[in-house]
Protein backbone atom coordinates (compact mmCIF):
# COMPACT_ATOMS: atom_id res chain seq x y z
CA UNK A 1 0.00 0.00 0.00
CA UNK A 2 3.39 2.59 0.78
CA UNK A 3 5.15 0.88 -2.05
CA UNK A 4 2.84 1.04 -5.11
CA UNK A 5 0.52 4.93 -4.82
CA UNK A 6 -1.06 3.96 -7.83
CA UNK A 7 -2.57 0.58 -7.03
CA UNK A 8 -4.20 2.23 -3.63
CA UNK A 9 -7.48 1.74 -5.22
CA UNK A 10 -7.10 -1.44 -5.23
CA UNK A 11 -6.00 -2.71 -2.18
CA UNK A 12 -7.47 -2.48 1.42
CA UNK A 13 -5.81 0.22 3.50
CA UNK A 14 -3.12 -1.53 6.12
CA UNK A 15 -3.97 -1.62 9.88
CA UNK A 16 -3.08 1.38 12.11
CA UNK A 17 -0.60 -0.79 13.50
CA UNK A 18 1.21 -1.51 10.41
CA UNK A 19 0.83 2.18 9.25
CA UNK A 20 3.22 2.73 12.97
CA UNK A 21 5.24 0.45 12.67
CA UNK A 22 6.45 1.34 9.15
CA UNK A 23 6.10 4.81 10.02
CA UNK A 24 8.81 4.08 13.24
CA UNK A 25 11.07 2.05 10.70
CA UNK A 26 11.65 4.99 8.49
CA UNK A 27 14.50 6.96 7.72
CA UNK A 28 14.98 10.41 10.44
CA UNK A 29 15.16 13.24 7.50
CA UNK A 30 18.64 14.56 7.30
CA UNK A 31 17.72 17.84 9.09
CA UNK A 32 18.61 17.02 12.92
CA UNK A 33 16.34 19.73 13.88
CA UNK A 34 13.54 17.47 12.75
CA UNK A 35 12.98 14.98 16.11
CA UNK A 36 11.51 11.49 15.57
CA UNK A 37 7.83 10.73 15.23
CA UNK A 38 6.95 8.43 17.95
CA UNK A 39 5.12 5.26 17.91
CA UNK A 40 2.28 6.58 19.63
CA UNK A 41 2.13 9.86 17.02
CA UNK A 42 2.45 7.28 14.58
CA UNK A 43 -0.47 5.59 15.32
CA UNK A 44 -2.56 8.51 15.44
CA UNK A 45 -1.78 9.92 12.57
CA UNK A 46 -2.11 6.14 10.59
CA UNK A 47 -5.64 5.62 12.44
CA UNK A 48 -6.64 8.97 11.32
CA UNK A 49 -5.16 8.14 7.40
CA UNK A 50 -6.99 4.80 7.40
CA UNK A 51 -10.35 6.41 8.69
CA UNK A 52 -10.69 9.12 6.46
CA UNK A 53 -10.02 6.61 3.22
CA UNK A 54 -12.65 4.44 4.32
CA UNK A 55 -14.96 7.26 4.95
CA UNK A 56 -13.64 8.55 1.34
CA UNK A 57 -14.54 4.91 -0.30
CA UNK A 58 -17.81 4.63 1.73
CA UNK A 59 -18.86 8.30 0.25
CA UNK A 60 -17.46 6.84 -3.39
CA UNK A 61 -19.99 3.75 -2.90
CA UNK A 62 -22.74 5.77 -1.96
CA UNK A 63 -22.36 8.14 -4.97
CA UNK A 64 -21.82 5.86 -7.52
CA UNK A 65 -24.43 4.83 -9.95
CA UNK A 66 -24.95 0.79 -10.92
CA UNK A 67 -22.78 -0.43 -13.27
CA UNK A 68 -20.50 2.55 -13.45
CA UNK A 69 -17.52 2.53 -10.43
CA UNK A 70 -16.48 5.84 -9.37
CA UNK A 71 -19.30 8.15 -11.70
CA UNK A 72 -21.21 10.40 -9.54
CA UNK A 73 -25.04 10.39 -9.56
CA UNK A 74 -26.72 13.52 -11.48
CA UNK A 75 -28.73 14.69 -9.55
CA UNK A 76 -31.91 16.77 -11.68
CA UNK A 77 -31.42 20.45 -11.70
CA UNK A 78 -34.61 22.59 -10.46
CA UNK A 79 -34.13 25.75 -12.37
CA UNK A 80 -37.67 26.69 -11.41
CA UNK A 81 -40.69 27.79 -13.16
CA UNK A 82 -39.77 29.92 -16.48
CA UNK A 83 -42.81 32.27 -16.04
CA UNK A 84 -41.52 32.95 -12.41
CA UNK A 85 -38.27 34.71 -13.53
CA UNK A 86 -37.57 38.09 -13.68
CA UNK A 87 -37.96 38.46 -18.18
CA UNK A 88 -41.55 35.99 -17.67
CA UNK A 89 -43.04 38.05 -15.13
CA UNK A 90 -42.07 41.40 -17.43
CA UNK A 91 -43.62 39.82 -20.33
CA UNK A 92 -46.75 38.84 -18.62
CA UNK A 93 -47.07 42.84 -17.43
CA UNK A 94 -46.05 43.66 -21.05
CA UNK A 95 -49.72 41.50 -22.00
CA UNK A 96 -51.22 43.04 -19.57
CA UNK A 97 -50.65 46.79 -20.45
CA UNK A 98 -51.18 45.92 -23.82
CA UNK A 99 -54.39 44.21 -23.22
CA UNK A 100 -55.95 47.24 -21.61
CA UNK A 101 -56.72 50.38 -24.04
CA UNK A 102 -54.78 52.81 -22.09
CA UNK A 103 -51.88 50.54 -23.09
CA UNK A 104 -47.88 50.13 -21.42
CA UNK A 105 -46.40 53.20 -19.43
CA UNK A 106 -44.11 54.62 -21.21
CA UNK A 107 -41.39 53.64 -18.53
CA UNK A 108 -42.07 49.98 -19.16
CA UNK A 109 -42.18 50.41 -22.92
CA UNK A 110 -38.11 52.08 -22.53
CA UNK A 111 -37.31 48.99 -20.05
CA UNK A 112 -38.25 46.50 -22.88
CA UNK A 113 -36.61 48.22 -25.82
CA UNK A 114 -33.58 48.51 -23.72
CA UNK A 115 -33.63 44.99 -23.10
CA UNK A 116 -34.60 43.25 -26.01
CA UNK A 117 -34.45 46.12 -28.88
CA UNK A 118 -37.83 46.04 -30.90
CA UNK A 119 -40.86 47.19 -29.76
CA UNK A 120 -43.44 44.59 -28.13
CA UNK A 121 -45.91 44.05 -31.13
CA UNK A 122 -42.51 43.45 -33.21
CA UNK A 123 -42.38 40.99 -30.75
CA UNK A 124 -45.26 39.32 -30.76
CA UNK A 125 -45.51 39.21 -34.60
CA UNK A 126 -41.59 37.37 -34.51
CA UNK A 127 -42.92 35.02 -32.25
CA UNK A 128 -45.76 34.33 -34.54
CA UNK A 129 -43.07 33.77 -37.41
CA UNK A 130 -41.41 31.49 -34.96
CA UNK A 131 -43.90 29.48 -34.49
CA UNK A 132 -45.77 29.34 -37.85
CA UNK A 133 -42.68 29.39 -40.37
CA UNK A 134 -39.65 27.99 -38.66
CA UNK A 135 -41.26 25.43 -36.69
CA UNK A 136 -39.58 25.59 -33.56
CA UNK A 137 -42.52 25.73 -31.55
CA UNK A 138 -42.27 22.50 -29.43
CA UNK A 139 -43.76 23.75 -26.36
CA UNK A 140 -46.82 21.32 -26.35
CA UNK A 141 -44.26 18.52 -26.67
CA UNK A 142 -42.23 17.10 -23.56
CA UNK A 143 -39.22 16.41 -23.18
CA UNK A 144 -37.90 12.25 -22.71
CA UNK A 145 -38.39 12.53 -18.97
CA UNK A 146 -42.07 14.09 -19.30
CA UNK A 147 -41.78 17.55 -18.09
CA UNK A 148 -43.16 20.16 -20.34
CA UNK A 149 -40.80 22.16 -23.12
CA UNK A 150 -40.00 25.60 -22.74
CA UNK A 151 -42.02 28.62 -23.49
CA UNK A 152 -41.27 29.53 -26.95
CA UNK A 153 -41.89 33.11 -26.05
CA UNK A 154 -38.49 33.46 -23.45
CA UNK A 155 -36.83 31.74 -26.00
CA UNK A 156 -37.35 34.52 -28.38
CA UNK A 157 -36.71 36.54 -25.66
CA UNK A 158 -32.72 35.28 -24.52
CA UNK A 159 -32.31 35.12 -28.48
CA UNK A 160 -33.35 38.60 -28.74
CA UNK A 161 -31.03 39.41 -25.79
CA UNK A 162 -27.71 37.60 -26.66
CA UNK A 163 -28.23 39.61 -29.98
CA UNK A 164 -28.75 42.69 -28.83
CA UNK A 165 -26.75 42.90 -25.77
CA UNK A 166 -23.61 40.65 -26.68
CA UNK A 167 -24.05 38.60 -23.76
CA UNK A 168 -23.34 34.97 -23.13
CA UNK A 169 -25.78 32.30 -22.93
CA UNK A 170 -25.41 31.84 -19.18
CA UNK A 171 -26.64 35.62 -18.56
CA UNK A 172 -29.89 34.70 -20.72
CA UNK A 173 -29.83 31.69 -18.53
CA UNK A 174 -30.48 33.69 -15.14
CA UNK A 175 -33.25 35.85 -16.45
CA UNK A 176 -35.66 32.38 -17.91
CA UNK A 177 -34.68 29.74 -15.97
CA UNK A 178 -33.90 27.84 -19.17
CA UNK A 179 -30.76 25.81 -19.23
CA UNK A 180 -27.87 27.15 -20.69
CA UNK A 181 -27.42 24.61 -23.81
CA UNK A 182 -31.26 24.95 -24.40
CA UNK A 183 -30.94 28.73 -25.19
CA UNK A 184 -27.68 28.14 -27.43
CA UNK A 185 -29.43 25.83 -29.70
CA UNK A 186 -32.57 27.83 -29.89
CA UNK A 187 -30.40 30.74 -30.47
CA UNK A 188 -28.35 29.27 -34.03
CA UNK A 189 -31.64 27.57 -35.15
CA UNK A 190 -33.48 30.84 -34.63
CA UNK A 191 -30.67 32.81 -36.70
CA UNK A 192 -30.58 30.32 -39.65
CA UNK A 193 -34.22 30.38 -39.85
CA UNK A 194 -34.43 34.43 -40.07
CA UNK A 195 -31.19 34.60 -42.93
CA UNK A 196 -32.32 31.39 -44.64
CA UNK A 197 -36.14 30.77 -44.63
CA UNK A 198 -38.05 34.29 -43.94
CA UNK A 199 -34.76 36.63 -45.07
CA UNK A 200 -37.10 37.73 -48.57
CA UNK A 201 -40.53 38.31 -46.15
CA UNK A 202 -38.20 41.40 -44.87
CA UNK A 203 -35.45 42.43 -46.70
CA UNK A 204 -36.66 42.61 -50.87
CA UNK A 205 -36.53 45.09 -53.75
CA UNK A 206 -39.28 47.08 -54.95
CA UNK A 207 -41.58 44.66 -56.78
CA UNK A 208 -42.86 47.09 -59.58
CA UNK A 209 -43.15 50.33 -60.81
CA UNK A 210 -45.33 52.17 -58.36
CA UNK A 211 -43.46 51.00 -55.74
CA UNK A 212 -39.89 51.93 -57.37
CA UNK A 213 -41.26 55.49 -57.98
CA UNK A 214 -41.89 56.03 -54.30
CA UNK A 215 -38.59 54.92 -53.41
CA UNK A 216 -36.95 56.80 -55.81
CA UNK A 217 -39.07 60.27 -54.99
CA UNK A 218 -36.98 61.32 -51.93
CA UNK A 219 -34.11 61.13 -54.23
CA UNK A 220 -35.39 63.36 -56.83
CA UNK A 221 -36.49 65.73 -54.51
CA UNK A 222 -32.67 66.31 -53.84
CA UNK A 223 -31.99 66.53 -57.29
CA UNK A 224 -30.78 62.85 -57.77
CA UNK A 225 -33.73 61.66 -60.46
CA UNK A 226 -33.28 58.13 -61.04
CA UNK A 227 -31.26 56.94 -57.71
CA UNK A 228 -33.36 54.39 -55.37
CA UNK A 229 -30.90 53.28 -52.74
CA UNK A 230 -27.11 53.52 -51.44
CA UNK A 231 -24.73 50.28 -51.59
CA UNK A 232 -21.51 49.67 -49.45
CA UNK A 233 -19.47 46.89 -47.42
CA UNK A 234 -19.51 46.23 -44.32
CA UNK A 235 -16.74 44.13 -42.49
CA UNK A 236 -17.67 41.61 -39.36
CA UNK A 237 -14.49 40.69 -37.43
CA UNK A 238 -14.18 36.94 -36.80
CA UNK A 239 -12.38 35.85 -33.41
CA UNK A 240 -12.86 32.37 -33.68
CA UNK A 241 -11.71 32.32 -37.35
CA UNK A 242 -9.70 28.58 -38.19
CA UNK A 243 -5.94 28.74 -38.76
CA UNK A 244 -6.66 27.35 -42.05
CA UNK A 245 -8.81 30.18 -43.43
CA UNK A 246 -6.94 32.99 -41.38
CA UNK A 247 -5.25 34.57 -44.57
CA UNK A 248 -8.06 34.63 -46.89
CA UNK A 249 -10.26 36.32 -44.17
CA UNK A 250 -7.42 38.66 -43.43
CA UNK A 251 -7.81 41.90 -45.07
CA UNK A 252 -4.87 44.79 -45.64
CA UNK A 253 -7.91 47.58 -43.75
CA UNK A 254 -8.72 45.66 -41.07
CA UNK A 255 -5.58 44.08 -40.49
CA UNK A 256 -7.73 40.73 -38.72
CA UNK A 257 -9.78 37.89 -39.71
CA UNK A 258 -13.37 39.12 -41.10
CA UNK A 259 -16.24 38.23 -42.90
CA UNK A 260 -17.56 41.27 -45.95
CA UNK A 261 -21.25 41.81 -46.16
CA UNK A 262 -22.89 44.05 -49.12
CA UNK A 263 -25.69 45.57 -48.02
CA UNK A 264 -28.15 48.08 -49.96
CA UNK A 265 -30.48 50.48 -48.25
CA UNK A 266 -32.73 53.03 -49.68
CA UNK A 267 -33.68 56.59 -48.16
CA UNK A 268 -35.45 55.60 -45.21
CA UNK A 269 -32.46 53.53 -44.20
CA UNK A 270 -34.33 50.05 -44.64
CA UNK A 271 -32.26 47.39 -45.88
CA UNK A 272 -33.69 45.89 -49.52
CA UNK A 273 -30.62 43.61 -50.57
CA UNK A 274 -28.03 41.99 -48.12
CA UNK A 275 -25.33 39.24 -49.41
CA UNK A 276 -23.83 36.30 -47.77
CA UNK A 277 -20.39 36.55 -45.77
CA UNK A 278 -17.46 36.98 -48.09
CA UNK A 279 -14.04 36.45 -47.51
CA UNK A 280 -12.33 39.84 -45.39
CA UNK A 281 -9.98 39.87 -48.11
CA UNK A 282 -12.67 40.64 -50.58
CA UNK A 283 -12.64 44.08 -52.35
CA UNK A 284 -15.81 46.44 -53.16
CA UNK A 285 -15.27 45.12 -56.61
CA UNK A 286 -14.73 41.53 -55.91
CA UNK A 287 -18.20 41.66 -53.59
CA UNK A 288 -20.07 43.36 -56.44
CA UNK A 289 -19.49 40.79 -58.63
CA UNK A 290 -20.37 37.88 -56.27
CA UNK A 291 -23.70 39.90 -56.11
CA UNK A 292 -26.64 38.53 -58.04
CA UNK A 293 -29.23 41.74 -57.27
CA UNK A 294 -26.59 44.21 -58.55
CA UNK A 295 -25.67 41.75 -61.64
CA UNK A 296 -29.30 41.93 -62.41
CA UNK A 297 -29.19 45.34 -62.25
CA UNK A 298 -26.51 46.30 -64.34
CA UNK A 299 -27.62 43.92 -67.31
CA UNK A 300 -30.78 45.23 -67.37
CA UNK A 301 -32.91 41.98 -65.95
CA UNK A 302 -34.07 44.03 -63.23
CA UNK A 303 -35.54 47.64 -63.62
CA UNK A 304 -34.97 47.37 -67.27
CA UNK A 305 -38.41 48.99 -68.51
CA UNK A 306 -37.96 51.43 -65.52
CA UNK A 307 -37.84 54.97 -67.48
CA UNK A 308 -37.51 58.63 -65.63
CA UNK A 309 -36.61 62.38 -66.56
CA UNK A 310 -33.15 63.69 -66.44
CA UNK A 311 -32.56 67.71 -67.20
CA UNK A 312 -28.99 68.62 -69.41
CA UNK A 313 -27.01 71.29 -69.23
CA UNK A 314 -29.59 73.22 -71.60
CA UNK A 315 -32.22 72.62 -69.27
CA UNK A 316 -34.14 70.04 -71.78
CA UNK A 317 -35.83 67.08 -70.13
CA UNK A 318 -34.77 63.89 -71.95
CA UNK A 319 -35.81 60.09 -70.53
CA UNK A 320 -33.39 57.78 -69.30
CA UNK A 321 -34.05 54.03 -68.39
CA UNK A 322 -32.02 51.59 -65.84
CA UNK A 323 -32.57 53.29 -62.37
CA UNK A 324 -28.70 53.73 -60.15
CA UNK A 325 -27.15 53.28 -56.82
CA UNK A 326 -25.10 55.88 -54.99
CA UNK A 327 -21.61 53.95 -54.34
CA UNK A 328 -18.31 55.13 -53.27
CA UNK A 329 -14.95 55.22 -55.03
CA UNK A 330 -14.15 51.90 -55.03
CA UNK A 331 -16.73 50.07 -57.17
CA UNK A 332 -16.22 49.63 -60.70
CA UNK A 333 -17.45 52.26 -63.35
CA UNK A 334 -20.94 50.44 -63.82
CA UNK A 335 -24.09 53.02 -65.48
CA UNK A 336 -25.97 51.77 -62.52
CA UNK A 337 -23.22 52.64 -60.15
CA UNK A 338 -22.89 56.31 -59.29
CA UNK A 339 -19.93 57.81 -57.32
CA UNK A 340 -18.46 61.21 -56.53
CA UNK A 341 -16.35 62.30 -58.78
CA UNK A 342 -12.32 61.81 -57.35
CA UNK A 343 -11.23 65.58 -58.54
CA UNK A 344 -14.03 68.17 -59.32
CA UNK A 345 -12.98 71.18 -60.41
CA UNK A 346 -16.04 73.24 -61.64
CA UNK A 347 -18.34 74.15 -58.62
CA UNK A 348 -20.54 72.20 -60.82
CA UNK A 349 -18.45 68.99 -59.67
CA UNK A 350 -17.69 69.64 -56.25
CA UNK A 351 -21.59 70.57 -55.71
CA UNK A 352 -22.17 67.75 -57.03
CA UNK A 353 -19.67 65.30 -55.15
CA UNK A 354 -20.66 67.36 -52.05
CA UNK A 355 -24.18 66.57 -52.31
CA UNK A 356 -23.99 62.71 -53.78
CA UNK A 357 -21.38 62.23 -50.81
CA UNK A 358 -23.94 63.33 -48.05
CA UNK A 359 -26.72 61.52 -49.54
CA UNK A 360 -24.23 58.08 -49.80
CA UNK A 361 -24.36 58.47 -46.08
CA UNK A 362 -27.78 56.84 -45.61
CA UNK A 363 -25.76 53.50 -45.97
CA UNK A 364 -23.29 54.63 -43.25
CA UNK A 365 -25.85 55.32 -41.12
CA UNK A 366 -27.60 52.54 -41.55
CA UNK A 367 -24.59 49.84 -40.69
CA UNK A 368 -23.69 52.35 -37.43
CA UNK A 369 -27.77 52.20 -36.05
CA UNK A 370 -27.31 48.06 -36.86
CA UNK A 371 -24.39 48.03 -34.72
CA UNK A 372 -25.65 50.18 -32.32
CA UNK A 373 -28.90 48.06 -31.81
CA UNK A 374 -27.19 44.87 -31.50
CA UNK A 375 -23.48 44.98 -29.99
CA UNK A 376 -22.95 41.35 -30.64
CA UNK A 377 -21.78 43.10 -34.60
CA UNK A 378 -19.15 44.98 -32.34
CA UNK A 379 -17.21 42.53 -30.77
CA UNK A 380 -15.30 39.77 -32.72
CA UNK A 381 -17.70 36.63 -33.39
CA UNK A 382 -17.09 33.65 -31.51
CA UNK A 383 -18.11 30.96 -33.58
CA UNK A 384 -16.08 28.79 -35.03
CA UNK A 385 -18.19 28.40 -37.87
CA UNK A 386 -18.51 31.04 -40.94
CA UNK A 387 -21.97 29.77 -41.92
CA UNK A 388 -23.17 31.07 -37.98
CA UNK A 389 -21.22 34.48 -38.55
CA UNK A 390 -22.96 34.91 -41.89
CA UNK A 391 -26.92 33.64 -40.18
CA UNK A 392 -25.88 36.17 -37.15
CA UNK A 393 -25.32 39.09 -38.90
CA UNK A 394 -28.44 38.57 -41.45
CA UNK A 395 -30.58 38.30 -38.40
CA UNK A 396 -29.60 41.13 -37.39
CA UNK A 397 -30.64 42.79 -40.40
CA UNK A 398 -34.07 41.26 -40.80
CA UNK A 399 -34.79 42.58 -37.21
CA UNK A 400 -33.94 46.22 -38.09
CA UNK A 401 -36.13 45.92 -40.75
CA UNK A 402 -39.03 44.62 -38.55
CA UNK A 403 -38.56 47.92 -35.70
CA UNK A 404 -38.50 50.19 -39.64
CA UNK A 405 -41.82 48.68 -40.29
CA UNK A 406 -43.54 48.98 -37.14
CA UNK A 407 -42.00 52.53 -36.23
CA UNK A 408 -42.29 52.95 -39.35
CA UNK A 409 -40.91 56.21 -41.20
CA UNK A 410 -39.86 59.98 -40.35
CA UNK A 411 -42.64 62.53 -40.94
CA UNK A 412 -39.90 64.75 -42.76
CA UNK A 413 -39.20 61.95 -45.02
CA UNK A 414 -43.00 61.02 -45.53
CA UNK A 415 -43.42 64.49 -46.31
CA UNK A 416 -40.74 64.54 -48.59
CA UNK A 417 -41.42 61.32 -50.80
CA UNK A 418 -45.03 62.64 -50.85
CA UNK A 419 -44.20 66.37 -52.56
CA UNK A 420 -42.08 64.47 -54.94
CA UNK A 421 -44.50 62.40 -56.03
CA UNK A 422 -46.83 65.27 -56.62
CA UNK A 423 -44.18 66.78 -58.77
CA UNK A 424 -42.90 63.57 -60.68
CA UNK A 425 -45.37 60.38 -59.96
CA UNK A 426 -48.36 62.25 -61.05
CA UNK A 427 -47.53 64.00 -64.82
CA UNK A 428 -46.48 60.29 -65.62
CA UNK A 429 -42.59 61.19 -66.08
CA UNK A 430 -42.03 58.40 -63.59
CA UNK A 431 -43.28 55.42 -66.12
CA UNK A 432 -43.08 51.64 -66.46
CA UNK A 433 -43.16 50.14 -70.21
Amino acid sequence: WFIFPALRHCLPPPAPEVCAHRCVGMRAPRDRRRRRFTAAAAAAAAAIACEKVVNFRALGAQASGPGRRGAAKRLPRDRGDPWESSWGKQLLRMREFHATEEGPPRREERTWLRRFRIPYPAFEELVGVVQRDLGLDNHARCDAAGRPCKPIELKVLSALRVLGRGCYFDDAEEGTNIGEPTLREFFHKFCDGLSNVVFDKWVYPPADGNELARVMAPYTAIGMPGCFASCDCIHKSWGMCPASQSVIHTSGKEGWPTRVFQGVVDRSRRFINFTYGMPGSFNDKQVALQDPFLQDLRFGRLYGDVKFPVYDINGTVEEMNQPWMLVDGGYQKYNCLVGAIPTPLTEAEKAWSCRLTSARKDVECSFGILRQRFRILKAPSLFHDAEKVDNVMRACVVLHNVVLAHRGTTAEMEARAARALREFGEDGEITVL
